[in-house]
């Protein structure tokens, strides 16, 4: 069993979690298929695969029935992955903040136009 900070690595294995022997690695939404959303990263990342696809109303319906859409804690999480995948002298600027980004704005913008109830508050 693999642990860092109490988390259980093993149990997310098959889902945000890649383990290959003594290798493991966090997944990015382009890694991920038929997410199933248990939680808020599953949530974000089938949202970010179904903006990629331009399946925006698929998106819009997933972030309004998880509860995402205006929620601060969905918005503090997407900026703390924007905020980790910037660059520094480290390691170069992430391809999933890009995303992250583009998709931020980008839904923010579709959301104030969308029609549904409640859905204005996002982000």
């Amino acid at each position: 069993m693999f642990t860092g900070v109490s988390l259980n690595i093993d149990s997310h294995v098959g889902g945000i979690v890649a383990k290959d022997g003594k290798a493991v690695r966090l997944l990015d939404a382009s890694a991920r298929n038929n997410i199933k959303t248990e939680n808020s990263i599953d949530v974000l990342h089938a949202a970010l695969n179904l903006c990629s696809e331009q399946r925006m109303d698929e998106m819009r319906e997933l972030l309004v029935s998880e509860g995402a859409a205006g929620d601060a804690k969905f918005d503090k999480l997407c900026q703390a992955i924007i905020e980790a995948g910037t660059a520094s002298v480290a390691h170069p600027e992430t391809n999933e903040k890009r995303i992250l980004e583009a998709f931020r704005g980008g839904t923010s913008q579709d959301m104030r136009g969308a029609q549904a109830e409640n859905m204005d508050a996002f982000m």
